[in-house]
């Protein structure tokens, strides 16, 4: 399988774990009321037509096909049980066909084949698309959601030291901007996406934050806790 060289690299596997730990960290937040925490006691000139950006899906077949079924699984059971949110049932298809598609061109990839202009086209709308697919109804969005809630960056307390009277932090931060270069089409090509990033750090057990204070901490770059230790851009805040 044509797997990327960078992707065989030990700062790819720490980027990796910084992401499962991004993404643990959204769901400790997203269910803080319901877990049990733990305790211790501009060019000039004639222009030419714009060739359309080259792109590259980061090749996960397995994971988006069984993301996939757990939307389309999500959204028929909720459809049999009668309690679809009203306008929702698009955004479970849209998220549906996006899976799908990424599974196939990471399919497409790993096999070594050709990207098509109109494969091109879609990588540089997905980001587009995936808004869409996670755009509420004005209704319901008025109902369940703040301006703190459009923003990515999340924080949650998950561990609890009354000895020195501080928490154990967990938070996403505004994404980074991971570069890499490989050959696409026989030529070596930078490319550019966003991952996520994590922080993990202890704060005062009376402080405990919250997004709102997280996210205003993160625009202050003195601010800002270190990243963890053996995070690939551990140099960089």
């Amino acid at each position: 399988k044509s797997v990327p060289g960078f992707m065989k690299t030990d700062a790819w596997t720490r980027k990796e774990l910084a992401t499962a730990l991004a993404s643990w960290a959204e769901l400790r937040h997203d269910t803080i009321l319901y877990v049990k925490q733990s305790y211790t006691p501009a060019p000039r000139g004639i222009m030419r037509p714009p060739r359309t950006p080259v792109g590259y899906v980061e090749p996960y077949p397995e994971v988006y096909t069984r993301i996939q079924k757990m939307v389309e699984k999500m959204r028929t059971d909720l459809g049999a049980l009668g309690v679809m949110p009203k306008g929702l049932e698009n955004n479970y298809k849209r998220f549906e066909t996006i899976s799908g598609r990424l599974a196939e061109l990471s399919r497409k990839e790993l096999a070594g084949e050709k990207l098509t202009e109109e494969d091109y086209r879609w990588i540089t709308s997905v980001a587009k698309q995936l808004k869409y697919s996670v755009q509420l109804p004005a209704e319901l969005k008025k109902k369940i959601l703040s301006g703190t809630d459009s923003e990515m960056a999340l924080v949650a307390d998950v561990h609890t030291d009354t000895n020195v009277k501080k928490v154990l932090e967990e938070g996403v931060g505004t994404p980074f901007i991971l570069t890499v270069n490989m050959p696409i089409d026989g030529k070596m090509t930078t490319l550019k996406g966003a991952v996520f990033s994590y922080y993990e750090f202890k704060w005062p057990m009376k402080d405990r934050l919250t997004d709102e204070k997280w996210q205003a901490m993160l625009k202050k770059e003195s601010k800002r806790p270190e990243l963890p230790t053996w995070y690939p851009l551990s140099k960089t805040k």
